[in-house]
Order: C-alpha cells, then sequence, then structure tokens
C-alpha cells in the first residue's frame, strides 16, 4: 500500500513502489538486446527465451505509458519475485481509443450499474445507453434467493450444513441436471466432501484445480449422458460462462455467495485508486463479483423453451445493494427458511409440469 514503511509491505507480501528504477529499466533493455541477438543466432527458436523476451519489451513499452492510472508493485510468491504494471483504471486509455473511431458500441449481458462502467470504459455524457428485453419468456425461470443461509468467510463452517440440505432439496425438486458455484476452490471442496458424505448414492462431480481440456470435456460429457448430475463448480471459471447446455442437460443453478473475489494486491489497488469505503469496495469487489454471479446465472435458460431455477444462497442478496444489480426481468422470490424455499420451488416446478 502506498505510503506504508517498508517493513510494513514486506509483511504483506508486496510492496507498491512510486516508478521503476532507472537502473531495472537499463537491466531490462540489455536483455532485450542480448536475447534479440540469440533469437537470430540460433537456428532452432527457444520458446521459453522467446517468451521472456516479448514480456520484457510489452513492460518497457507500457513503462513508457504511465501515469497515476497505473501501479507499479514487486509480488513475493513463494521462492519467486513478481514484478507488475499493473492498469488501475483503463478508462483514459479508452476513451482515447473511442475517440478515434466514428462510433463504438459496447455490449454484454453484465452490464450494471451504468455508472461503474461509464467510469471505467470513459463514456462521455453523450454515451447512449440501451437496455434491451431478454428474448426468452421470464415465466419459464425461477429466481429464488434463500436469505437465511450466511456464506461469508466466518460463517462458512457453520453454516455448510445448512447449505448442504438446501442442494438436496433443490436439486431433488425436479428431474434434471443441476450447477452449483462457489467462490473459491476451498469452499467448493468442502461443500463437495460434506455433500457427498450426506448423500453418497447421490451422483456428483467437482470441478478441480489446472484440469486439462480432456478433463473439461469430461466433466460436461456428464450433463449429455447423465439425467441427474450435480456438478460443483467456481464462480468465474471455466464452467461458469460460455457453457451451453440446454433443456434437462442444466435445469438448475445454485449459487452460494456474493462472488466477492478474494482479497489480493491488485484488488486493494483498485479500492485505495477510487477511495472512499463504499465506492472502493464496490470498484475492487462488489461489482465484479455480482458480474461473476450473473454470468453463473446465465446458464440456465439458453433456448426459448428452456425452463429453469437460480437459488442464489446468502442473506446478502436480500439487500438493496444488491437488488439493483439484478436484471430487471427476474420475479424474485425470498425464502427465510428450508420449508419455505422447497415449497416455493416445488410451486415454481408445479405450475410448469401442469402446462
Amino acid at each position: 500500500m502506498r505510503g506504508e514503511s517498508e517493513d510494513e509491505l514486506n509483511d504483506q507480501g508486496y510492496a507498491v513502489l512510486e516508478k521503476v528504477s532507472n537502473t531495472f529499466v537499463q537491466a531490462l533493455r540489455s536483455f532485450c538486446e542480448s536475447a534479440e541477438g540469440l533469437l537470430k543466432e540460433d537456428g532452432q527458436v527457444n520458446d521459453d527465451l522467446l517468451s521472456l523476451y516479448f514480456s520484457c519489451l510489452r513492460f518497457l513499452r507500457t513503462n513508457e505509458q504511465i501515469d497515476e492510472d497505473y501501479a507499479f508493485y514487486l509480488l513475493n510468491s513463494g521462492k519467486d519475485l513478481k514484478v507488475k504494471l499493473f492498469c488501475i483504471n483503463p478508462s483514459s486509455r479508452l476513451e482515447a481509443g473511442f475517440k478515434k473511431m466514428d462510433s463504438t458500441i459496447c455490449f454484454s449481458a453484465t452490464m450494471k450499474p451504468q455508472e461503474y462502467f461509464d467510469r471505467l470504459l470513459g463514456l462521455d455524457e453523450e454515451a447512449k445507453w440501451y437496455q434491451l428485453p431478454s428474448p426468452f419468456n421470464p415465466e419459464n425461470l425461477g429466481v429464488f434467493v434463500a436469505s437465511y443461509i450466511g456464506t461469508s468467510f466466518k460463517e462458512r463452517s457453520s453454516s455448510l450444513d445448512d447449505l448442504v440440505e438446501l442442494i438436496r432439496q433443490v436439486t431433488l425438486s425436479n428431474p434434471g441436471n443441476y450447477l452449483v458455484f462457489f467462490p473459491s476452490h476451498a469452499y467448493l471442496q468442502a461443500a463437495f466432501e460434506a455433500f457427498g458424505a450426506a448423500w453418497p448414492d447421490q451422483l456428483i462431480i467437482s470441478q478441480r484445480r489446472m484440469m486439462t481440456e480432456q478433463d473439461r470435456q469430461d466433466f460436461l460429457e456428464h450433463f449429455q449422458t447423465k439425467s441427474h448430475v450435480v456438478g460443483f463448480a467456481v464462480m468465474g471459471g471455466v464452467f461458469g460462462e460460455g457453457i451451453d447446455l440446454r433443456g434437462k442437460r442444466l435445469v438448475g443453478v445454485v449459487v452460494a455467495g456474493v462472488g466477492l473475489p478474494q482479497l489480493g494486491v491488485e484488488r486493494e489497488l483498485i479500492r485505495q485508486y477510487f477511495g472512499g469505503e463504499r465506492t472502493g469496495f464496490e470498484f475492487a469487489y462488489q461489482y465484479p463479483g455480482m458480474s461473476r454471479v450473473l454470468q453463473t446465472a446465465g446458464r440456465v435458460i439458453r433456448d426459448a423453451g428452456d425452463k429453469g431455477i437460480i437459488c442464489l444462497v446468502d442473506r446478502r442478496f436480500g439487500e438493496s445493494r444488491y437488488r439493483r444489480l439484478f436484471p430487471a426481468e427476474w420475479k424474485i422470490q425470498q425464502a427465510l427458511s428450508i420449508d419455505a424455499l422447497s415449497n416455493s420451488v416445488g410451486d415454481f416446478w408445479l405450475s410448469h409440469f401442469s402446462h
């Protein structure tokens, strides 16, 4: 953190410096010159050397343009020391790029709140915002908030049994496949093991760290070939966006937590930069977290004929600061107990079975 002593910074595992030293810049330039000579002389390309060469070139070029929107930090990661130029606020660069264009269209399914994207994208008052209605029938989606369970880091152990029971009740409510998303691998693993111990007859699969492409394909294959599988995955990961499981392949998603990114040097740099206890937290943690939640929830309805449910698990989802970020077409039902949730989810499916 800027302004703290070197000892304090070292205790935290990182140090933010005011600028890149000339000595370091000269060392990088010397390396690039030497590497370029070796790469020209060597008949065979050394991939590791080539990758490092281009990384150093990018660092040097970026360093020529840095201003108060950038931070230069050192991070102690085990036996290695990471050196990085981090762009905290890209708005001025994006704004300059937009001005070179006749027009620019920025679009996403998760662009809320407007003031957040206005500021990060460098949009001025002349920028036009359009919110298009969902092409899908909102009656085909049930959205439930289980506000009786807390999933903050301090509450996870004490609420784990309640979460496992919720997952069981939701996934029994209607035949089909389900995905349960967590903000971290550690939380996922704890829930996966607890659920497996409580319900050993239920087929469950889990996302793992460092999965290969074949591992990912095998995970998704369960949703193509099985009729009742419960998958455990991480928000913001490979299964949280971009997958397309239609019909009975995926009929429901459970989201455990509000998706806050883990504490880290870059998150803290963003929080400090945008200042103010509320705005800094929103820009660094809340808004990126909710973007992950909404991307995850978007796995359910992928086609006009799809019907499914989203269960958001955390009392914070019942607060106005989070609810204002929900899509306008969502019809939220809040549950204050497992019985209330089971009844509401059951009623949703019953209403669709009867049609």
